[in-house]
């Protein structure tokens, strides 16, 4: 970890934060800012601190890896993570694919305000992300996830892939190419 970020984080040590909002409202007080590449690791430090209690998940170092090797080269003009949480995982793809557009969903509202403060180029919305995702009118040419563990939803959501064959995601399991059933 840089001495950077180090000194960052010192400058909001000992504060308690109830949610989220709090932290991204002391964030922006100070006038704190991280670069994605730091996203990460300030991740890890927030799940450690906080824990799950405030609703945090964070990406592992090793995770972001993949989807950078994943999406390097792709050249996409709109990425969207339907389940950003705060953003760590689509401001790692974002500077993987040099998207123009970035959008990023969240069900919580204090999870969207840290997130606006810490990858501020991304379009957030608040919502239903299948909602969300079906509101969306321009193509999406990636979208990246770390989906909820256990969410389901009784709206349909049907995607149609790159050879225009039509996959419904969501209301019921389907088969995906690598032979597992996915709900």
């Amino acid at each position: 970890m840089s001495k950077e970020l180090w000194q960052k984080l010192d400058k909001i040590r000992g504060f308690e934060f109830r949610d989220p909002k709090e932290l991204a409202d002391l964030l922006q007080k100070e006038g704190i800012h991280f670069r994605s590449s730091e996203l990460t690791q300030w991740g890890q430090i927030l799940a450690t601190r906080f824990g799950r209690h405030i609703g945090l998940f964070h990406v592992p170092e090793w995770l972001a890896g993949i989807f950078d090797s994943l999406t390097k080269g792709i050249g996409a003009t709109t990425i969207c993570d339907p389940w950003a949480g705060i953003g760590l995982l689509v401001a790692v793809v974002r500077d993987t694919t040099e998207a123009k557009r970035t959008l990023a969903f969240s069900r919580n509202d204090a999870e969207a305000a840290l997130g606006k403060i810490l990858v501020p180029d991304a379009d957030w919305r608040i919502g239903e992300p299948i909602e969300l995702l079906d509101s969306v009118k321009n193509q999406i040419d990636v979208a990246v996830s770390i989906l909820p563990m256990g969410a389901k939803t009784s709206v349909p959501l049907t995607i149609a892939t790159r050879t225009g064959e039509s996959v419904e995601l969501a209301g019921r399991p389907w088969k995906s190419s690598f032979g597992s059933d996915v709900d």
